[in-house]
């Protein structure tokens, strides 16, 4: 078989299989190879080889997860942060009647968007208040009654709805 150099590398003229040409060009070659050359066969020799379906001690990854015992905690990094935690637990609290709000709730709903809301952010606590304002807005004339009398209910929906104006006024170059 013939050999062409092209671009400084030797190629087989018949272009025959890729690792064929590699063990070839190991026995033939008198040059010593560049990390980068010994890097690029690994990573194709990686790329290429067929996986494995069982580690060496003879299980597959499935057989592991399955004896694992059922109280295992897969990782401590999965936990969400304490204020995600809250702020889903408020969610959830407003979602749980279908969005339907008593208006002996309204003023415990108002107070913990008050002191917990500011720990979750700004977006999520607007959010948040936007969702409470929805779910109001749905619910009993009694409880929206009790909104507007409650203190703090007419500023969040003046913080809401001045975010929104806002949000429609911006340019949207920007």
């Amino acid at each position: 078989m013939e050999t062409k150099d092209c671009f400084l590398k030797r190629v087989p003229d018949d272009f025959g299989r890729a690792d064929d040409y590699v063990k070839r060009s190991r026995l033939e070659g008198p040059h010593p190879k560049s990390q980068d050359q010994e890097l690029d066969e690994l990573l194709d020799a990686s790329v290429f080889a067929e996986p494995s379906a069982t580690s060496p001690e003879g299980k597959s990854q499935d057989q592991k997860i399955d004896e694992l015992p059922d109280d295992f905690v897969i990782a401590e990094s999965f936990a969400k942060p304490p204020e995600e935690e809250a702020r889903c637990r408020f969610v959830e609290q407003l979602l749980a009647d279908g969005g339907r709000i008593e208006a002996k709730e309204l003023p415990g709903l108002l107070a913990r968007l008050q002191e917990e809301g500011p720990s979750w952010g700004t977006r999520w606590r607007l959010r948040c208040s936007a969702l409470l304002l929805g779910c109001v807005a749905r619910s009993s004339r009694d409880c929206r009654i009790a909104f507007v009398a409650e203190q703090g209910g007419l500023a969040m929906l003046g913080q809401v709805l001045s975010k929104a104006i806002a949000g429609l006024q911006a340019d949207p170059k920007q």
